[in-house]
């Protein structure tokens, strides 16, 4: 039987059902919009805006092993889509399934090779992975396209020193601090670095500007106190464990014996 000029195709409703969903998204229906998105894939399960809608709600929902399944959907339907591997890439990611999250990261980036967002999140994944190398590899493709991302330079410098890389976390962080003067762990982590290279004064000074900033932060307090040891200030050191203990640093607590 032949449909009446003018009826609406499963597409076209499919469509009208996605774009209600959103709408009842943004009015905090969030029950009804994913109940929308729903009927307009059943309406039309070859429909992809529908899969990556829901995916992307049921990732805000926390529901990542539906927003999977939503996400590898659209995929099939539309292979070479950028953002579907991306976001089936941090649903990975927060299942913490690392493999597969930097397999879904890689084929986006093999699709789109100046996105930073992805170079980004596959390098924290690299990171939780261990593969401190690939990580640095990854911020420093983030810099190239973005030279003042503070996400990248406090991570790589953060890579850099679980590598033993001091100089180059130290240069880092202080591109970081310059860009964000007000980063108080920027200063913790270089006056580690500092520490390290057993340039125990620049540690102080990195670890005193954090307590500035707050003066009830206990692990800057903590790290001081080892810088004074190393440089024969034994009672700032106490003084400082003890400081740390008060803020409720439980390590600095057994220290001192507490």
């Amino acid at each position: 039987m032949a449909l009446a000029v003018g009826a609406p195709s499963f597409a076209q409703s499919a469509a009208e059902l996605t774009d209600r969903g959103t709408s009842l998204f943004k009015e905090d229906d969030v029950k009804g919009a994913v109940e929308s998105y729903s009927a307009a894939i059943e309406a039309d399960p070859g429909y992809a805006p529908a899969y990556m809608m829901r995916g992307m709600l049921y990732s805000i929902l926390a529901k990542y092993d539906e927003a999977v399944e939503d996400f590898t959907g659209y995929i099939e339907l539309r292979p070479d889509s950028v953002t579907a591997y991306a976001n089936r890439g941090n649903a990975y990611s927060n299942m913490k399934m690392l493999d597969e999250a930097i397999e879904d990261y890689t084929t986006a980036l093999s699709l789109e090779q100046n996105n930073a967002d992805i170079w980004y999140n596959r390098g924290i994944i690299y990171v939780a992975s261990g593969e401190l190398e690939k990580a640095v590899d990854d911020f420093s493709r983030v810099l190239s396209l973005s030279p003042n991302d503070l996400d990248a330079l406090f991570d790589r410098g953060n890579a850099y020193i679980d590598l033993g890389e001091y100089d180059k976390a130290i240069s880092d962080l202080t591109d970081f601090i310059e860009l964000e003067p007000n980063g108080i762990m920027a200063y913790i982590n270089r006056g580690i670095a500092y520490g390290s290279l057993e340039k125990y004064d620049q540690a102080i000074d990195d670890f005193t500007t954090a307590i500035k900033l707050d003066n009830e932060f206990a692990l800057a307090y903590y790290y001081r106190a080892f810088a004074y040891s190393h440089t024969n200030k034994v009672d700032k050191a106490v003084s400082d464990l003890e400081s740390a203990c008060d803020y409720g640093l439980i390590e600095a607590c057994e220290v001192i014996g507490r």
